[in-house]
């Protein structure tokens, strides 16, 4: 049976190529079959990086995950949002729009410098897209102990490890900048800050900020979502101001776009 692939497929196959993106990997990000994917390449006469490159030509940082600074923090919360750790071949990726790789490029620098990010832009209808791939075996199972397993946007709670007090405030911050939402409505002083997840995480997450902070709202289910996705939400003035400036104020990484759009609504809020 002939496969066929879309123009934007065969376009995207060849991208990735170039970018040296292994088969493995070009076959889970487009859900397609490896073995078909290169003969395609092998037909059109595109050159397929070796599997076994990485592991001889990209120095890895591993001291990023065992001194465990403010970056390794916000890396952490990021990934627990935008992350994806391919257990079975120990690569650890986060993916992000392609308007917010300055951030993803900062990581790559203090962890696996020579590596590419890897661009993906599948159609006009969707944002293009970029992601960091880590290869490190060692790194993969780490994270996978601290629950950050393959199924982790159905099945992970709050990581199994000890967040220092000093650096809480960098993971929920990666985490925010994944799948948070900074926003003040029109005509109103009141600021909202919102964010998305399965169940389990979302209810510590709001537990922590209730704790700290004293802040109204809660946990409600999503419409047409999966079973498990949940979002929590607090709105005000004051409060929320306090949590922004606690996440954000100071910080030593963070999406730009999102640091703006802090910047915006605490001085007109």
């Amino acid at each position: 049976m002939i496969c066929k692939y879309t123009e934007e497929e065969k376009i995207n196959m060849m991208s990735f190529a170039e970018q040296e993106l292994v088969i493995s990997d070009i076959a889970f990000v487009l859900n397609r079959d490896k073995n078909k994917i290169k003969r395609f390449l092998d037909k059109s006469n595109i050159k397929i990086v070796n599997p076994h490159k990485y592991k001889t030509t990209h120095i890895i940082n591993k001291s990023f995950w065992i001194e465990k600074n403010e970056y390794f923090w916000y890396f952490l919360g990021l990934f627990w949002a935008d992350g994806y750790n391919d257990e079975k071949f120990g690569v650890v990726k986060i993916t992000l729009q392609d308007r917010d790789r300055q951030v993803l490029s900062h990581l790559r620098n203090l962890i696996q410098p020579t590596k590419r990010l890897y661009e993906m832009n599948l159609n006009s209808h969707t944002q293009p897209t970029v992601t960091l791939a880590i290869n490190s075996r060692e790194l993969s199972e780490l994270i996978s102990s601290w629950g950050g397993t393959k199924n982790k946007t159905y099945e992970a709670g709050w990581p199994k490890i000890d967040i220092p007090i000093k650096y809480l405030r960098d993971f929920i911050r990666g985490f925010i900048d994944g799948d948070g939402c900074i926003y003040k409505r029109p005509n109103k002083n009141s600021i909202s800050l919102s964010c998305t997840g399965y169940v389990t995480f979302i209810s510590a997450l709001h537990l922590v900020l209730k704790d700290k902070f004293e802040i109204k709202g809660g946990v409600y289910q999503i419409k047409n979502c999966s079973p498990g996705i949940v979002s929590f939400c607090t709105e005000g003035t004051k409060k929320v101001k306090k949590i922004l400036e606690w996440l954000y104020k100071s910080s030593a990484i963070s999406i730009p776009r999102k640091y703006q759009k802090y910047l915006t609504v605490v001085s007109n809020g």
